[in-house]
C-alpha cells in the first residue's frame, strides 16, 4: 500500500498529490515494456486467427531485406574499442536520439483524481495499479523523448574522448557496445505527425584518415602505427632486415654530391618549397625535386578502388599522392587473375601493380598526423599484397612469415620541411583465430629544408628507398613467375578476380618517369 510508506500528516510537509504523481510516473515507465509486449502479442494472436479463417489465401512472398548503409556503418562504429569525440560521432548521437515515431495516443484519459477523503486514500493503491495498466500519466508534453530506453543513450557523452592531436593513442574510455558509436551526417530530420512518423533519408560518409576513429579501427584489426603503446607493455616489433635497409638508404648518390647539387640549387629548392601555398603546389613544384628521375613505374593521386578492404570498417579507398609499382606485364597473367584484388590497385590503363613504395604529401596547412595515417593505410595495403604474392604457389604458407619488411611508405610535410621514411612488415598471428599483425616502423626523419647537407642526406635516402623497393619487388616477381611455370594451368588457389586491366591510357602523371642520362650514369649501384 502506498499510504503505508508515508508518515501521518505528510501532506503538511509535501503535498500528497506531488508524491502520488511521482509514483505514477515511476510505475508508468516500468510498465511501458509490458504494455508494448501485450500489444505485440494481441496482434500476433489476431494474425494467427486470420490465417486459420482463410487457409486458401496464398502467402505473400517475404522479400529479404538488404542491410542499409546506415546499418553497415553502425556495425563499424560499434566495433571500435575506443570512440573519439568528433563531429560525425555527435551527428550519429543526434540521429540515434531523434524521435522515430509519434507518441501513442492514450486509449483512456491519463489523469487521476487523487482526492482528499480517507476513503479515497485507502483505495489509492488499487487506483494507481489500474491507472498504470492503462498507460499511466500523459507524457506527450515531454517532446523529443520517444521511450524510457532512449534516455539511456544520453549517457553516451561521458564515454566519448576528446582527440589529442599530439598524442593520438592516449588513454580513452572503453565504450559499451550497445551505445552510440557510429558517425553519420544526416541530411534530414524526422518530422513528427499525429499518428505516423515520416521516414528519414540520411547520407552516410565513409570514414577517412582525417578522423581519429580511422586509426582506432586499424588498431582494432591488428594494424599498428609507429611506436604504438601496447596495453601489456610489450615493445613494438621491428623488422629483422631494418639494419640492412638503413645501410642501403645511407649510401651516397653521386647526383646529389656538392659538385652536382650546389648550395645555390638548395636555396632554389627552399624558396620553391616556401612559395608552395597548398598541397597541389607542393606536388607539382616541390616533390619532383625530391622524387628524382629514376625509371620506375609510378602514379600520382591514384584511387585504389580495386583492392579488397583491409577491415570491415566503412573506409574511404586509399589514394596515395605517389606510389611505385611494377608494370602489369611483368607479372604472369595467372597471378594477376587470382591476386587481382590484392596486387592491382586500380584498373585504369597500365596502372602500376604490386605497389611497395608510397608517399603522402601535405601542404603548409596540412596535418602531419593525417599524413601518417594515410601512409600507414597505403603501406599495409602494399605489404598485404606482397604477402599474398609470396604465398602464391607455395605449399607451406607459414614460410612467408619471415619478419622482414618489403614495403616502404613515407611522408613529406612542407610546413616543416620534414621527410619521414617508414617500413611496414607483417608478423605471424598468435593463433588461427587472429589475423596477422602489421607494424609501421620509422626508419629516419630528415629536415631537408635545414641545410644543403641535410637535403642531400634525406633526398638521397628517399631515392635509395625507391631503388631498394624496386629491387625487392622485381625479385618477388621473378620468383612467383618461376613457381607458376611449374604449375598446371587449371591450378587455382584463390577466387579469380573479376577485374582486369584496361588498355586505355592513364595520363602522363601515372606513367613511369623519364630518366636523364646524367642520373643513370651517376646513380649506378
Amino acid at each position: 500500500m502506498l499510504d503505508a510508506h508515508f508518515p501521518p500528516h505528510i501532506e503538511d510537509i509535501v503535498p500528497l498529490s506531488t508524491l502520488c504523481r511521482v509514483s505514477c510516473l515511476m510505475t508508468a515507465v516500468a510498465s511501458e515494456d509490458q504494455q508494448l509486449f501485450g500489444r505485440k502479442r494481441r496482434g500476433a494472436i489476431e494474425q494467427e486467427h486470420s490465417a486459420i479463417a482463410t487457409p486458401n489465401r496464398p502467402r505473400k512472398r517475404v522479400k529479404r531485406r538488404r542491410q542499409s548503409q546506415e546499418e553497415t556503418n553502425t556495425v563499424y562504429w560499434d566495433s571500435l574499442s575506443k570512440l573519439w569525440l568528433t563531429r560525425r560521432a555527435l551527428d550519429e548521437l543526434d540521429r540515434r536520439n531523434s524521435p522515430r515515431a509519434s507518441p501513442v495516443k492514450p486509449t483512456v484519459a491519463r489523469s487521476l483524481d487523487l482526492g482528499n477523503t480517507p476513503g479515497q486514500l485507502e483505495n489509492l493503491s488499487t487506483q494507481l495499479k489500474r491507472f498504470a495498466r492503462h498507460g499511466g500519466p500523459d507524457l506527450r508534453d515531454l517532446g523529443g523523448v520517444s521511450s524510457a530506453r532512449e534516455m539511456s543513450r544520453l549517457m553516451l557523452i561521458p564515454y566519448l574522448q576528446y582527440p589529442e592531436p599530439s598524442i593520438p593513442n592516449s588513454t580513452a574510455h572503453v565504450m559499451p557496445s550497445n551505445q552510440s558509436s557510429s558517425r553519420t551526417k544526416s541530411k534530414s530530420r524526422n518530422t513528427l505527425g499525429d499518428s505516423t512518423a515520416k521516414t528519414t533519408t540520411s547520407k552516410t560518409k565513409k570514414t577517412s584518415p582525417y578522423d581519429p576513429n580511422f586509426e582506432q579501427n586499424l588498431i582494432d584489426n591488428s594494424i599498428y602505427p609507429d611506436d604504438y603503446d601496447f596495453p601489456d607493455g610489450r615493445d613494438p616489433p621491428r623488422p629483422d632486415n631494418e639494419n640492412k635497409i638503413l645501410i642501403r638508404l645511407g649510401q651516397p648518390r653521386p647526383s646529389l654530391s656538392p659538385s652536382q647539387f650546389s648550395n645555390k640549387e638548395f636555396r632554389t629548392f627552399k624558396q620553391t618549397d616556401s612559395r608552395a601555398l597548398n598541397e597541389d603546389a607542393v606536388m607539382s613544384d616541390v616533390f619532383p625535386l625530391i622524387q628524382g628521375t629514376a625509371r620506375i613505374p609510378s602514379a600520382k593521386n591514384m584511387v585504389f578502388g580495386n583492392l579488397e578492404p583491409l577491415t570491415h570498417g566503412n573506409f574511404v579507398d586509399a589514394k596515395p599522392d605517389f606510389y611505385d609499382g611494377a608494370h602489369p606485364a611483368q607479372i604472369d597473367m595467372r597471378i594477376r587473375e587470382e591476386l587481382g584484388l590484392y596486387i592491382i590497385p586500380a584498373t585504369q590503363g597500365q596502372a602500376p601493380a604490386l605497389p611497395t613504395f608510397f608517399t603522402e604529401v601535405k601542404g603548409p596547412d596540412g596535418s602531419g598526423a593525417v599524413a601518417k595515417r594515410q601512409a600507414c593505410h597505403d603501406g599495409v595495403l602494399g605489404e598485404r599484397g606482397v604477402r599474398k604474392f609470396m604465398a602464391f604457389g607455395v605449399d607451406d604458407s607459414e614460410s612467408v612469415y619471415d619478419n622482414n619488411a618489403y614495403t616502404i611508405t613515407s611522408t613529406y610535410h612542407s610546413a616543416t620541411g620534414t621527410l619521414q621514411v617508414y617500413t611496414i612488415h607483417q608478423i605471424q598471428p598468435i593463433d588461427h583465430e587472429n589475423p596477422p599483425e602489421y607494424h609501421m616502423t620509422q626508419l629516419n626523419t630528415f629536415a631537408i629544408t635545414g641545410t644543403a647537407e641535410r637535403f642531400r642526406e634525406g633526398v638521397g635516402a628517399f631515392r635509395n628507398a625507391r631503388d631498394w623497393a624496386k629491387e625487392q619487388r622485381d625479385g618477388l616477381i621473378v620468383a612467383a613467375n618461376g613457381r607458376v611455370m611449374g604449375m598446371p594451368k587449371e591450378t587455382s588457389t584463390l577466387e579469380p578476380s573479376t577485374h582486369s586491366i584496361s588498355q586505355s591510357s592513364i595520363g602522363p602523371d601515372a606513367v613511369e618517369s623519364e630518366t636523364s642520362a646524367d642520373e643513370l650514369s651517376q646513380d649506378v649501384g
